[in-house]
């Protein structure tokens, strides 16, 4: 999402992307977001071997189901099939899976050869001042910077998350892949215009961490939320007070402090008749097995899928919007930002002193600290106390797509004005 948001708003400072991406054949695709996407960017579905395909199945409305589930064909395997066709059917392994820690580079890997023909490509037949490279999946970083070197272009990196120095990641790797990561992220760094990290305290990990190269080489972009883009649809209020955590329970965010104040909350005299926490992405088994040892399943509602274009009116429809962090101080929870263009109240879980200042200074957000139970379950009893649908009066802390892309169109201007001088990259 914040490409696309770069994309809408960098057109307003004499910008015009053109973007190289994926898509698969399994994809789910927004025919709304892409139609959010400006007339002045142009976008190659060629990242991957099978992006030109995938693109043309959907063109033609075969995406919306998965390819082989399209227009009511049946599926393979299905009780339709000819003896004929089964027999010729081909079984293929599965691929070998491993934790992600091992494999920083993942499949993804399989794509680079692919996408540097696809890239150099596209340079050849579009003149480009600038390489922006949105980093995750890492790969990317390689495929960037080889095409910087090969075309005499700044590189501009853009890390949605820290990566070799990432607090919760980085010990969970072995020692061979820690080396691995930091080199491929070195020979990256050292040969960018500027790298860009999405917190302040991810910026100051990556100054330490790389304190041979200039400080002003790092600077901070957050992320962002782009108002007009999330205000599609509309959504009824559910009759009890609602508690939304808007997004899915994940690995370091697997929600068991939101579970357990449930329990408390039931431990109090409320049931699933007064207070309903609504989760609006996955919620995993190991999820819903704790919350039926905690005797709360009935408290916690697992809604359908909200197309991203349609979070805000999803927002206000709520009453308590909930933001849960992971146990670290490099990250804000993108969906915080959404949040912030909403007029609902909001509790913030965090142990992050950079994301409570900001939300502190936000307004209208209680700030509790991740263990503390009790105070959650207190925020959530004032709030049914204060009345439904309460709305809270928010300042302007900068955190609209407007406001990120002018900053980032500063750094274009500049790494643009460095490769006309000829500077070192």
């Amino acid at each position: 999402m914040r490409p696309l948001k770069f994309a809408r708003h960098l057109p307003d400072h004499g910008w015009a992307p053109v973007v190289l991406c994926d898509l698969k054949p399994g994809d789910a695709v927004d025919p709304d977001l892409m139609a959010a996407v400006p007339e002045t960017t142009v976008v190659v579905r060629d990242y991957g071997p099978l992006a030109r395909l995938s693109e043309r199945f959907f063109l033609r409305r075969k995406l919306r189901v998965p390819w082989r589930e399209a227009e009511g064909k049946p599926t393979r395997g299905s009780q339709s099939d000819s003896p004929e066709k089964k027999r010729r059917r081909i079984h293929f392994p599965a691929l070998p899976t491993l934790p992600p820690d091992y494999t920083p580079l993942g499949w993804h890997r399989l794509d680079m050869p692919h996408a540097i023909r696809a890239a150099r490509g596209l340079l050849q037949r579009i003149r480009c001042e600038a390489i922006m490279v949105n980093v995750d999946p890492y790969e990317d970083l390689i495929v960037g910077g080889r095409m910087a070197r090969e075309f005499g272009l700044p590189l501009i990196l853009d890390f949605r998350d820290p990566w070799s120095v990432c607090a919760l990641r980085r010990q969970l790797r072995p020692a061979f892949q820690r080396r691995f990561v930091d080199r491929i992220e070195r020979d990256s760094v050292a040969s960018a215009f500027r790298v860009i990290l999405n917190t302040e305290t991810a910026l100051a990990a990556y100054r330490r961490h790389y304190s041979d190269l200039p400080p002003e080489r790092f600077t901070c972009i957050r992320n962002h939320s782009d108002l007009p883009l999330i205000s599609a649809g509309s959504f009824a209020r559910r009759p009890e007070f609602t508690v939304l955590f808007l997004g899915r329970f994940r690995r370091f965010v697997e929600g068991g402090q939101l579970l357990r104040m449930l329990a408390e909350l039931q431990s109090r005299g409320y049931g699933a008749a007064d207070v309903r926490l609504v989760v609006s992405g996955a919620v995993p088994a190991g999820s819903w097995l704790m919350a039926k040892k905690l005797g709360v399943a009935h408290m916690l509602d697992n809604h359908a899928h909200v197309p991203y274009g349609q979070v805000g009116p999803f927002m206000e429809a709520a009453d308590l919007l909930v933001s849960l962090s992971n146990e670290t101080d490099q990250r804000i929870p993108a969906k915080f930002f959404d949040y912030a263009m909403s007029s609902r109240p909001m509790l913030v879980i965090t142990a992050n002193s950079e994301l409570e200042e900001l939300a502190l200074r936000l307004g209208g957000v209680t700030v509790c600290p991740l263990p503390d139970i009790g105070a959650l379950a207190d925020t959530v009893e004032r709030e049914m106390r204060l009345g439904r649908g309460r709305t809270v009066r928010r300042v302007d802390c900068g955190l609209d797509s407007a406001t990120a892309s002018a900053q980032l169109a500063e750094i274009l201007d500049a790494a643009a004005e460095a490769g006309i001088q000829g500077r070192p990259f």
